[in-house]
């Protein structure tokens, strides 16, 4: 909140602010009526916290009186109510909103982690809601927000305007008359009325016209309603009569003037009928001719095509209220379009030049409407006033004509209707560098650039438009798409300048106002700077000071001395003047150069005091002295001389007498310079920062506090943003070297030198040549071994290496079992007391003063104290009343387990909950720093087992801990899991066994082979007859033969039973038991729904015909619950000249929830045409680009529409693309619309349908639309929709 009311302007004529704090009752901080923005940021920190509950709602309708005069509010002016809430709301907050956007408020919604839907209940629109997961996540919020209060805010310059009042009883009482009145008397005070701007004047008519007020009696001061009685007036209203009557009273005779080129504007106020529209056309025709802009305003029974006709066909000068009640809020769109219309046209010759953009960051559609809006900019100049160029930007520049080649307007627009797409790169920067060559140098004429972009540019931007900016181009961007607004911010320089394509119709007043201004001339603007020098605390070093402040002063005069790029002028530096308050000595302005520096410190020899005398001696230098539109004051001083108190008097009676700045710089040591910042004034943004001549940039501190206060006065400039800082740039390249010197006269000769002392040692000379080698010499004896060096030192240990990158995270291992808990490490020893530290030098002496000071800044947060031993119990207090009831606390510590209940009887199984909304994923934030490891701090008592939490993420590597005392040995652990079998092995023999225990007994072994045939023995004698064997066991399978040869092929069978796509349908349906026949859709369908919210539809009565009629079409409707291939899903747009979501295709699959969002739709008024062919084809290329599959999909648009479109010709082009992509499309149109008719017309099947909706029988109207379209089966026709002529497909099954 602080930041934003910082980056506005905070006065009596321009913004006001209110503050209100809720919870479950509500507190206001402050109303609008507080403009200084110290007490409001006091108010601000000193807000207690409410607690208790959430109840938005009950606190919006609360404020809502607030924005009423009685508690400071400006009923006429733009209101804006922005709610920020980090909780769901415990009451309805859908009404009050309602309400209080029904009367104007314009409301925006800011949610920290709380419910979308109740935001956008609250806003209406999802245009104004905000939200994240956290405050620092609404930022940006800031500078949309700063950015929509500046922007709205519009000037009124000069213009004749006298007001047609239809004063007669027939259709209204008295209390209605004066809602009228009061609209009136809005309009007045929202403009600036003086002798040489606005002048108004009053007509009232019924059967006959007379004139109140004239444009020459009109008193600025008494305003309209206090200078003349207005009271209604007898009989029936004729329009006609009165506009005709109303063009003598613009003549010069009565106060007119058209002579000097002022605008002339006649606001007709009526909610009669004119009988004959004839005579209105007349004469609207008659005041056109004369110059007399008609704008007409219609409360309830007021018929909106005469509206249109009194404006002379212009539908953005005609305005409607449904009733009285709801005319005042109409206030700001009149005053809008009224607004632009006051300021001055300029007729002289300008150059203006279109930079268009082709590249593949926007659509070929796109480019198209870029092309579209640029010949509407070229149609609203006079001819022959302006010189046009063009040139179209991919990855390269491309100059389509140059200025002057046409002239003739139709010339112009006919080749920019022809310019074609090519798709590529973004690259503004590069393309406003070639900008630079289409204009000529010096050109005396204003030049405007004017772009037509979405602003995403891959290259620099920012250099390159200030560079055309510097040449005297303005620049001008239209932006649509994905757009960058910080690169278009870049590009134009100012906020003024950005202009949404979407809103064409309505900000092209502005937009043309603010192109081909005239250029201002150099006298316009002029700063004078008085200064003095403050040394007067330090006793005995007033010449030390002096010196100091000598030496710095240069750089800094020469700063402030060169103000200048001021957006309203076209000159570099700003003409600058600079005088001098001494003790004893009459300062003068002249321009500053160093010899009148020397001068004045030479004059500097007595000390001067920062006290009421020296303020008061400024502004007589000013009153005597000076004529420039900036005055700034600028004190070097060592501490305040005076009680503040009378300073702060001193100072508000400078600020009175037109003094633009109070600007105070503390020397080396000042006393104090919180105090001499407080009796500043005029310092903006820099409010709450301290100036110190010992700052690096004080030279470009002070040059950016002067121009802010020289932008605010010469070019009337209310929001002046200064960002922050920027960093010191690279070093420059050295500069060139210098010219030699002329020679110098020859010195005279010097004093014999004494001897020097001996110098330093010579350079090695060169190596001689090497002699011959000398004979060998005898062999020397062993050497003695030599001794055992000492052990060396260890060498440093390296450092650590930088951070590896995080590895993957391994697959999830088996759970262990857990240890025991180690040994509790030993308390370290305390530290050693540190030393008591040297006593500091004594301060210096106060002076007495009872005056409380300033308040101070928080200090900082101290660390913890100890903890403090427990008090004695206190006596038992008086039982108090009892409290609210408070918020839910946490759950509590599980309690022991209770006896076991019987056994309860099963219970039924729930319903399956629905299924929630996935959530967007965010944007992954940038990867902070590893920081620093902590210091271990000491053990805590070992608490209460926590619930296991989830797995966090892996930490940064520890540094290695010292090694621990080794614990005493473990309990035994629980035995192991059975390890896997090892691979067969062969180890050494192994000692022989100890005998071991009989076996049991084997298997019998096999028959033993045949022994020796013996001797043949004796015949024996015959047996007796044996008995019958057992059959023995079968033997085993033979081997399998050989493949057989293929034998011959039969003769074919019969033809099996086809079926057709409707036959097979009808046998499922026939034989399946859980098939519904009636349900509608027949087959899975992906429906769209197509709301018209273009100019024409201005009555909420209107809109709701529709609503109504889409909400008719849901009810029998079976919408798709899952992904299964059944029933509807529905997505719904609002379309005019542009398309915009409202209901996507995942958003809802529960009826309920779609048929309640589809209810609270509201109307978005605009003054964009109504392009419904586009708006097919955009949703036939986008809405249908991502459905279900399915060989049985159907595909069905319904588009309502409040009457005929602005293009037929695109709906036979949506018509032929739908059939190709088997789209059914249907409009449903609440007026005749013939050629839209005829173009459905083109599908020759009958698919397409266009149907009338009836005011009597909207049910018959819709039937052919929901039987014929949306529930249609191809499978079962009926009678109703025997026109369709759709072939059937091929076989799709057999039996």
């Amino acid at each position: 909140m602080k930041s934003v009311i910082k980056k506005i302007v905070v006065k009596e004529n321009n913004v006001h602010v209110g503050l209100m704090q809720y919870s479950n009752n509500q507190k206001m901080e402050f109303n609008l009526g507080l403009d200084t923005i110290d007490t409001m940021l006091n108010a601000i920190d000193d807000m207690v916290w409410l607690h208790e509950g959430t109840y938005t709602g009950k606190a919006i309708s609360q404020v809502s009186h607030h924005f009423s005069a009685t508690y400071g509010g400006r009923p006429g002016l733009q209101q804006m109510l922005v709610v920020i809430t980090d909780g769901m709301s415990s009451d309805n907050v859908k009404d009050p909103a309602e309400e209080l956007r029904k009367k104007g408020v314009v409301i925006y919604a800011l949610g920290v982690d709380t419910n979308n839907t109740q935001l956008l209940e609250i806003a209406g629109s999802r245009d104004r809601v905000y939200s994240g997961r956290t405050f620092n996540a609404l930022k940006d919020w800031e500078n949309r927000l700063t950015l929509e209060v500046c922007s709205r805010a519009c000037s009124t310059d000069e213009a004749d305007v006298i007001f047609l009042v239809d004063a007669s009883e027939t259709n209204k009482n008295l209390r209605q008359f004066k809602s009228m009145l009061t609209f009136m008397d809005s309009i007045e005070k929202l403009s600036a009325v003086s002798k040489n701007q606005i002048h108004f004047g009053v007509i009232l008519y019924s059967n006959d016209a007379k004139s109140v007020l004239t444009l020459d009696k009109y008193n600025p001061k008494q305003g309209i309603l206090n200078t003349t009685p207005l009271t209604p007036r007898r009989g029936y209203a004729n329009t006609g009569n009165a506009l005709e009557y109303s063009l003598q009273f613009f003549s010069a005779e009565h106060g007119g003037r058209a002579a000097n080129k002022v605008p002339q504007i006649l606001m007709v106020i009526t909610d009669s009928i004119s009988p004959n529209d004839s005579d209105l056309r007349r004469a609207s025709a008659a005041l056109e001719k004369s110059g007399v802009i008609v704008l007409s305003i219609g409360v309830k029974n007021a018929d909106l095509a005469q509206l249109t006709i009194m404006a002379n066909d212009i539908e953005s000068r005609a305005f409607k209220a449904d009733n009285y009640d709801t005319l005042q809020s109409h206030t700001k769109d009149v005053f809008s379009v009224f607004c632009p219309l006051t300021k001055p046209v300029y007729e002289g010759p300008c150059n203006l030049v279109f930079l268009l953009d082709r590249s593949s960051s926007i659509t070929r559609d796109d480019h198209k409407l870029i092309l579209h809006y640029s010949s509407e900019l070229v149609k609203s100049f006079n001819e022959n006033s302006v010189h046009f160029g063009a040139v179209q930007f991919s990855s390269n520049p491309e100059m389509e004509f140059e200025l002057n080649r046409y002239q003739r307007m139709e010339d112009v627009i006919e080749h920019i209707s022809k310019l074609s797409y090519t798709g590529g790169d973004t690259n503004i920067g590069k393309a406003l560098n070639f900008t630079q060559k289409v204009f000529p140098k010096s050109a005396a004429n204003p030049q405007s650039l004017v772009l037509f972009s979405d602003g995403s540019s891959l290259d620099d931007v920012e250099e390159a438009a200030s560079y055309v900016r510097d040449m005297g181009t303005d620049i001008f961007a239209f932006y649509l798409g994905d757009i960058s607004l910080l690169q278009l911010l870049q590009i134009t320089g100012t906020p003024e300048n950005l202009f949404a394509v979407n809103n064409f119709n309505d900000i092209r007043p502005q937009a043309i106002s603010a192109m081909c201004k005239p250029v201002v001339s150099t006298g316009n603007c002029s700063i004078d700077i008085a200064i003095a020098f403050d040394i007067s605390q330090r006793s005995g070093v007033f010449n030390d000071y002096k010196l100091k402040l000598q030496a710095s002063l240069p750089k800094i005069l020469q700063y402030m001395s060169t103000v200048g790029d001021l957006c309203c002028l076209k000159q570099k530096i700003v003409k600058t003047r600079i005088a001098f308050q001494l003790v004893n000595q009459e300062g003068h302005f002249e321009e500053y150069n160093e010899d009148t520096l020397t001068k004045v410190m030479a004059q500097f020899t007595e000390p001067t005091y920062f006290n009421s005398a020296l303020l008061d001696s400024f502004r007589s230098m000013f009153n005597d002295k000076s004529k420039a539109n900036v005055k700034v004051v600028v004190i070097f001083s060592d501490g305040l001389d005076e009680d503040v108190m009378d300073l702060h008097k001193a100072s508000e009676q400078l600020k009175e007498s037109n003094v633009n700045a109070l600007l105070t710089v503390a020397l080396e040591g000042a006393h104090d310079p919180n105090q001499l910042q407080s009796v500043a004034f005029g310092l903006g943004y820099y409010y709450n920062r301290r100036f110190s001549v010992t700052m690096v940039n004080i030279g470009n501190a002070l040059y950016n506090l002067i121009s802010a206060v020289s932008k605010t006065a010469c070019c009337n400039i209310m929001c002046v943003c200064v960002g922050n800082e920027g960093l010191g740039g690279s070093r420059g390249l050295p500069g060139p070297k210098g010219m030699p010197g002329e020679k110098g006269v020859t010195g005279f000769t010097g004093d014999e030198g004494i001897p020097g002392s001996r110098g330093p040692p010579g350079p090695e000379g060169a190596q001689g040549i090497t002699g011959c080698q000398g004979p060998r010499g005898v062999k020397g004896d062993r050497g003695v071994s030599g001794e055992k060096g000492e052990i060396g030192v260890n060498g440093v240990p390296g450092t650590d290496g930088i951070q590896g990158l995080s590895g993957q995270n391994g697959t999830k291992g088996e759970r262990g079992h857990p240890g025991n808990p180690g040994m509790p490490g030993v308390k370290g020893d305390p530290g050693s007391k540190g030393q008591k530290g040297l006593r500091g030098d004594p301060g210096e002496l106060g002076t007495d003063n009872t005056v409380p000071g300033p308040k101070g800044e928080p200090g900082a947060e101290g660390l913890p104290g100890l903890t403090g031993p427990d008090g004695e119990p206190g006596d038992d207090g008086v039982t108090g009343h009892p409290g609210l009831d408070g918020k839910r606390g946490r759950s509590g510590e599980k309690g022991r387990p209770g006896p076991a209940g019987d056994k309860g009887a099963k219970g039924n199984p729930g319903a399956p909950g629905p299924q929630g909304r996935a959530g967007n994923n965010g944007a992954p934030g940038p990867k902070g720093l590893p920081g620093f490891p902590g210091h271990q701090g000491a053990y805590g008592k070992l608490g209460e087992p926590g619930r296991g939490g989830r797995r966090g993420a892996n930490g940064q590597k520890g540094q290695p801990g010292d090694p621990g005392i080794k614990g005493g040995p473990g309990s035994k652990g629980a035995r192991g899991v059975p390890g896997q079998d090892g691979n067969d092995g062969h180890g050494p023999s192994g000692s022989k066994g100890v005998k071991g225990d009989l076996g049991f007994p084997g298997y019998p072994g096999l028959p033993g082979s045949g022994g020796d045939k013996g001797t043949k023995g004796h015949v024996g004698h015959k047996g007796n007859d044996g008995q019958w064997g057992l059959p023995g066991k079968p033997g085993p399978p033979g081997t399998p033969g050989l493949i057989g040869f293929k034998g011959h092929s039969g003769k074919p069978g019969p033809p099996g039973e086809s079926k057709s796509k409707c036959q097979l349908i009808a046998y499922i349906r026939d034989n399946c038991a859980c098939c519904n026949d009636s349900q509608c859709p027949a087959f899975p369908t992906e429906l769209v729904f197509g709301l018209d919210m273009s100019q024409g539809v201005r009555d909420e009565s209107d809109f709701k015909r529709q609503r109504d009629a889409l909400l008719s079409l849901l009810e029998d409707i079976s919408i798709a619950e899952s992904n299964c291939p059944t029933g509807a899903r529905v997505a719904v747009v609002a379309y005019s000249s542009y398309v915009k979501y409202l209901i996507r295709f995942q958003d809802y699959r529960r009826k309920s929830k779609l048929i309640e969002l589809v209810k609270n739709i509201p109307l978005e008024r605009t003054s964009n045409t109504r392009e419904l062919g586009a708006a097919m084809r955009f949703v036939g290329h986008n809405v249908f680009k991502r459905t279900r599959a399915g060989t049985l999909m159907r595909k069905v648009a319904v588009f309502f529409s409040h009457g005929p479109s602005q293009n037929p010709e695109d709906i036979e082009t949506a018509v032929m693309e739908y059939r190709g992509s088997n789209i059914i499309p249907a409009i449903i149109s609440l007026s005749n619309a013939p050629k839209d008719r005829a173009a459905m017309k083109v599908d020759d099947t009958g698919r397409s349908i266009f149907t009338l909706l009836g005011r009597q029988n909207q049910a018959a109207s819709l039937s052919r639309v929901k039987n014929c379209a949306i529930c249609f089966d191809p499978c079962r026709r009926t009678v109703e929709c025997a026109f369709i002529r759709e072939p059937e497909r091929d076989d799709v099954g057999s039996r």
